[in-house]
């Protein structure tokens, strides 16, 4: 397959994937096989330009690869193509799985480790950290491009920290609450609270009338460090 992506031949490519795929879901367990098709199918994502599919594969073959086995530039290379799909992907709305793997570490100390405080600021809605850190990311070409969208992307992750916030008896936040806190202008909120709940990042009903909103569930993630907290 690493041949036909160099011959960009990649409906060929897609093909041996959905064959390979349909014979692997036959195998019990996790092999080595596993670890390298995910390596092979995550490769045609990127090379695609599918960051969610990238996102999802480039995990599986984290989730079944020793680290230990990959250099630490290789490490490295896994951790911050991962990262960018994380962000750029219009449906990756959580980010606690990736930021508790271990290979995260290896951009530490590195010229990349702005990456690691950038995802923690996306897991957490942080608007604040996203201004302050564009110095920083700014440096990655695709990021500036797609600043538009990042800001929209934090500004729903920004909702989803706030109902997570929340008290357990507290289910109904205003039109009000929500401005205050994702700086959405109030007139805005509802059109971006039907945009939550489109995505599925929330559940609940919108009372325009009394302009708040119930809320009756929220899309279940996996909890970084400081959210357990």
């Amino acid at each position: 397959m690493i041949y036909l992506t160099a011959l960009n031949d990649l409906p060929s490519a897609r093909q041996i994937i959905e064959n390979t795929q349909s014979q692997l879901d036959e195998i019990e367990g996790v092999t080595t096989v596993h670890s390298r098709f995910y390596q092979l199918s995550s490769r045609y994502y990127q090379i695609t330009g599918q960051h969610a599919e990238f996102y999802q594969e480039a995990l599986r073959f984290l989730g079944c690869v020793d680290l230990n086995s990959l250099s630490i530039e290789e490490q490295r290379g896994w951790a911050f193509s991962v990262g960018l799909a994380a962000i750029l992907s219009d449906g990756v709305y959580s980010f606690g799985e990736l930021l508790t793997h271990d290979v995260l570490k290896s951009l530490q100390g590195s010229s990349q480790a702005w990456l690691i405080d950038l995802l923690q600021a996306f897991n957490r809605g942080d608007l604040n950290q996203l201004d302050q850190l564009r110095s920083r990311w700014c440096v990655q070409a695709d990021l500036v491009a797609a600043e538009p969208k990042l800001k929209d992307k934090v500004t729903l992750l920004c909702l989803v920290e706030m109902v997570f916030r929340q008290p357990t008896n507290k289910r109904t936040l205003t039109f009000v609450e929500i401005s205050s806190t994702t700086r959405v202008p109030i007139d805005q909120v509802e059109h971006f609270l039907m945009k939550a709940l489109s995505l599925k990042l929330i559940k609940g009903r919108i009372d325009e009338v009394n302009q708040c909103v119930s809320l009756t569930w929220l899309q279940p993630r996996v909890l970084d460090k400081e959210q357990v907290n």
